[in-house]
């Protein structure tokens, strides 16, 4: 090593310093940098989720208890299709939570819809949906998981509300 002369010497010195910097990037600032960026991108969706949780929970509760409302009107309880079209659909129109509303009946068949386009899905039966079943056979309401629609960039879920209509319940108590 003695023999080489100083230029060598230096670029050799320099090349070992360039390496050991490279090292030093690679295994310790960049893995670093990442585990900062992606604990502060953490932070801060955790700081939004806890600003809108008290709003979407708001939200939620003003829905059930609007649906639950309309659902206690003469029309429903004695099956006036007629007087559930006209309600649902100026519900439907009236609310910027709702696009559309539908009745189905016990077997988990429509009965009336806010919507004239129906799906061609529409005659099928639904019993087997949870949002039908949870909500007729626990008679609470059911928030199904929100689901993005990429088509109109709008998040939406589905909503069951039982209702109980007095020709439900004298059907019911003729087998009691």
């Amino acid at each position: 090593m003695c023999n080489l002369s100083w230029r060598v010497k230096l670029t050799s010195l320099f090349v070992l310093v360039l390496g050991v910097s490279v090292l030093f990037q690679v295994f310790f600032v960049i893995p670093h940098s990442q585990n900062h960026a992606i604990q502060t991108t953490q932070i801060h969706q955790e700081v939004i989720a806890f600003n809108l949780a008290p709003e979407l929970a708001t939200n939620l509760n003003q829905t059930k208890d609007r649906l639950i409302a309309l659902f206690k009107q003469p029309e429903f309880r004695s099956m006036d299709l007629a007087g559930i079209h006209d309600l649902i659909e100026a519900f439907a129109h009236s609310s910027y939570r709702f696009e559309s509303l539908f009745v189905m009946n016990a077997d988990g068949r429509f009965v009336e819809a806010s919507v004239d386009n129906l799906s061609v899905h529409a005659t099928e039966s639904y019993a087997d949906q949870p949002y039908f079943t949870i909500s007729f056979e626990e008679g609470e309401l059911y928030f199904a998981h929100p689901r993005f629609y990429a088509e109109t960039g709008l998040v939406g879920a589905t909503v069951g509300v039982p209702i109980e209509s007095e020709t439900f319940i004298a059907e019911i108590e003729k087998y009691l």
